[in-house]
């Protein structure tokens, strides 16, 4: 996984309790808009931490590999139906999970507090002309 330049811009951020170890389940939600990195991100972070992935996107794709998706409200419905899906398997993980999605806040806020662990997100952004652009077309 290649890890963030220091020099670029990036920096830590301290936590106070950066010692502390973590007790129960740790759920890492990487979010962000489309293109941003997320699906490139999750994935060595899960494994960096020892976590399970737990990916929207892969759900979704496998559900409209076998449900009929003829507009665009289906894939919307299908899509909420994966991010249930997604949250109801990482909640029985003991451990916790990196959780990978494209969330809308107003509506997964509530849902994501319900987590029984420790939450943490990893917001992914970049300016759209750095963007993977397929995912917006």
């Amino acid at each position: 996984m290649r890890r963030p330049d220091p020099g670029a811009g990036w920096q830590p951020v301290p936590c106070p309790d950066d010692d502390a170890l973590v007790i129960g389940a740790l759920f890492v939600v990487v979010s962000g808009p489309p293109g941003s990195g997320k699906s490139t991100l999750a994935p060595g972070l899960a494994h960096d931490l020892g976590l399970p992935l737990i990916a929207k996107d892969t759900i979704k794709d496998a559900l409209m590999s076998v449900l009929p998706v003829p507009d665009v409200e289906a894939s919307r419905r299908i899509g909420r139906s994966a991010v249930a899906a997604m949250l109801a398997v990482a909640t029985e993980s003991p451990t916790g999970a990196v959780i990978e999605s494209n969330f809308h806040r107003t509506v997964a806020v509530a849902d994501l507090r319900r987590l029984p662990g420790q939450v943490v997100e990893v917001f992914c952004r970049c300016p759209v002309c750095q963007a993977d652009v397929s995912h917006l077309v």
